[in-house]
């Protein structure tokens, strides 16, 4: 399972809303530091971005999508454009078909 869909099974089991999904002995954060990685109020959008399967879901009992666009050179550069008046994602694509001159 990738880091990026562990935070969607965690904001989903409990809404800790929190971006180290891990329990404290297996990832430990400083307790000084612990709220920089907190969610507080929960964003519109939160954007993973890591080199996992593309994805984008809504987060249960709230209007957040979760999403990872992948990786742009592994996936036939697919992208996704996010529409904020709307609150949602569209996956896209660069077209990589020969041109004519």
């Amino acid at each position: 399972m990738s880091f990026c869909a562990e935070i969607q099974m965690k904001l989903e089991v409990d809404l800790e809303a929190h971006l180290c999904p891990l329990p404290q002995h297996i990832t430990p954060i400083l307790p000084d530091f612990s709220s920089s990685l907190s969610l507080h109020p929960l964003p519109d959008l939160l954007v993973t971005a890591d080199r996992f399967e593309t994805f984008n879901e809504k987060v249960t009992g709230s209007d957040t999508i979760v999403s990872n666009p992948g990786s742009f050179a592994r996936s036939n550069y697919t992208f996704h454009v996010y529409y904020p008046s709307q609150n949602r994602i569209e996956a896209s694509q660069i077209p990589t078909g020969e041109t004519a001159d």
